[in-house]
């Protein structure tokens, strides 16, 4: 999780401040090995359970993409460097908003608490498109 080689610190330290930027008065939880092993039963105190999802599928984009990052330098024998792995995570988590908002307001039949709530669970950044 913290091996430099496969960006661990270059993607949490993202995830921190993007967590910041969008949630300015919840405290990040930095990721434990403990905490991942209970990742699906966690519950953010004094937060609603949107805010709770928004942590976990945060978490999980994370661990995906270091899981990515550390597949291609074993198999592919290919390092990424930090500014790529910035790259990837953004558009991961940009990726991620778009195709919810898609969902929210192309697919589902949702109400308009269900855009309030998918507009909090990714701040100000939501892609609207």
């Amino acid at each position: 999780m913290e091996c430099p080689l496969n960006q661990g610190p270059t993607i949490w330290n993202y995830m921190k401040s993007e967590w910041k930027q969008t949630f300015p008065k919840t405290q990040w939880l930095q990721p434990t090995i403990e905490l991942i092993r209970g990742l699906g039963s966690i519950q953010l105190r004094k937060s609603p359970r949107w805010m709770s999802e928004a942590y976990i599928e945060r978490i999980t984009e994370a661990l995906w993409l270091i899981w990515t990052i550390r597949n291609n330098q074993i198999f592919k024998k290919r390092e990424i460097p930090v500014e790529l792995a910035t790259k990837m995570i953004k558009r991961t988590l940009q990726f991620k908003k778009e195709t919810e908002w898609t969902y929210i307001t192309k697919i589902k039949e949702t109400s308009h608490k269900d855009k309030k709530k998918l507009e909090k669970k990714w701040g100000k950044t939501m892609n609207k498109n």
